[in-house]
């Protein structure tokens, strides 16, 4: 981690800002981010599920039982 930062340090410089246009920022809300927790507790649909098995390496089994995607993708 302190390599990543010393790489950035030299790549960027930092941004001055003063007080007044930080607390105008935080003000208009800019300080937080978007809670999305609501976008995560959706179903998922059987496309997206069809589209990710799709997208995914015939080779690579997404959990440890070893069977791979392309077993899922024959039996779709």
């Amino acid at each position: 981690m302190r390599v990543f930062g010393v790489h950035k340090r030299s790549k960027y410089r930092p941004i001055n800002l003063d007080e007044d246009s930080v607390r105008t920022m935080l003000e208009t809300g800019y300080g937080c981010m978007p809670d999305g927790r609501e976008i995560l507790e959706l179903p998922i649909k059987a496309e997206e599920f069809k589209a990710a098995v799709f997208k995914g390496d015939c080779k690579k089994s997404p959990v440890r039982d070893g069977i791979g995607l392309d077993f899922f993708k024959i039996l779709w």
